[in-house]
C-alpha cells in the first residue's frame, strides 16, 4: 500500500512539473523616475540636457517572448517613437546607454550556450552586436509577493556602471570615468521556471515579472501586465540585419558620440556582455 500511494505522489509531481509553462509571451510597462537636477551634469559638458522634465517620457510597453531555453525582447510596435527619433543616447537609471526606440532593435539570448545578440538601428545605421550574456550575483531575499496571479520571489544584485564626469581643474575641462552602483530588485514566477527577463537581467529559476534598477539618479521599472502561453517558436530567433560589431566596438562608437555630444534619445536600455 506505502509503495502504491509513494508511486501516485511521484507520477503527480511529475505531471506537475511538466504542466508548467515553459514557453510564452509577456507585455511588460517600463517607467523611469529621476531623483533630482543631478541628472544633467552627469550627461554632458556640452549641456546636451537642459532639464529633468525634458527628460520624462510615458510609460512604454516591450514584448519578451521565450521558449526553447531562449528569448527575445523588444519594444512593442504600437508604442514606437516617431521616425524622427531613431535611437542615440539613452539615459537609464542615471548611465548613459544604448539601444533605440524602433521595433527593429531586438535583443537575442540564447540560455543554452550564454550568447547575446543585438540588434541595433543607430542614426540609420543597422549594426548586429555580439557577445555573451552578463553573469549577475543574486541574492535570494525571501520575500514574496503576487504578480498577475503568480507568486514571485524575490532576489536582488548589484550592477557597477561607469560613465565620464567633466570636472574643472585649474581652469581646465577635466574628464573622469566614475563608477556609479546600481541596485537590481527582481520578483520571479517560480510556476514558470524559464531564465527570461527584461533587459539580461534574468537567469533567476523562474520568469521575472517585475524588475526595478534603483540607481543614484533614478528608479526604472518593468511591470509584467500579461502573460501568455500563446506563442510561435518560430519568433524567437537570432537577429541577423546589420554591420557584425563586438560589444568593445559598439562601446567604442558610443564613447565618441558621448564625446561629440550626440543626441540623448529615449529607448530600451542597452548592456553588452562581457
Amino acid at each position: 500500500m506505502k509503495t502504491i500511494i509513494t508511486t501516485a505522489v511521484s507520477l503527480l509531481l511529475a505531471i506537475a512539473v511538466n504542466a508548467q509553462q515553459k514557453e510564452g509571451k509577456v507585455i511588460y510597462e517600463y517607467s523611469n523616475k529621476y531623483k533630482g537636477a543631478s541628472v544633467s551634469s552627469s550627461i554632458s559638458s556640452g549641456g546636451a540636457v537642459s532639464s529633468v522634465n525634458a527628460l520624462q517620457a510615458p510609460p512604454q510597453k516591450y514584448e519578451l517572448l521565450f521558449g526553447n531555453n531562449k528569448m527575445t525582447w523588444n519594444k512593442k510596435e504600437e508604442d514606437q517613437r516617431p521616425e524622427g527619433n531613431a535611437g542615440g543616447m539613452v539615459i537609464s537609471s542615471g548611465a548613459v546607454s544604448m539601444f533605440g526606440n524602433k521595433q527593429d532593435d531586438v535583443l537575442f539570448c540564447d540560455f543554452g550556450t550564454g550568447e547575446e545578440i543585438r540588434q541595433k538601428d543607430l542614426f540609420d545605421q543597422m549594426y548586429i552586436v555580439q557577445g555573451h550574456i552578463s553573469k549577475f550575483n543574486w541574492k535570494m531575499v525571501g520575500e514574496t509577493k503576487t504578480i498577475l496571479n503568480h507568486v514571485c520571489q524575490k532576489a536582488t544584485t548589484k550592477a557597477i556602471n561607469m560613465r565620464t564626469q567633466t570636472t574643472m581643474k585649474d581652469g581646465n575641462m577635466v574628464k573622469s570615468e566614475v563608477a556609479d552602483t546600481t541596485t537590481i530588485t527582481a520578483w520571479y514566477a517560480t510556476d514558470i521556471p524559464v531564465q527570461a527577463a527584461p533587459e539580461v537581467y534574468g537567469q533567476l529559476p523562474g520568469l521575472v515579472l517585475q524588475l526595478e534598477k534603483n540607481s543614484p539618479y533614478a528608479i526604472s521599472t518593468y511591470t509584467a501586465t500579461e502573460v501568455s502561453d500563446k506563442l510561435n517558436l518560430a519568433a524567437i530567433k537570432a537577429p541577423a540585419k546589420g554591420k557584425k560589431v563586438t560589444a568593445e566596438e559598439m562601446e567604442k562608437l558610443m564613447k565618441q558620440m558621448m564625446e561629440n555630444n550626440g543626441p540623448i534619445k529615449h529607448g530600451i536600455p542597452m548592456r553588452f556582455g562581457n
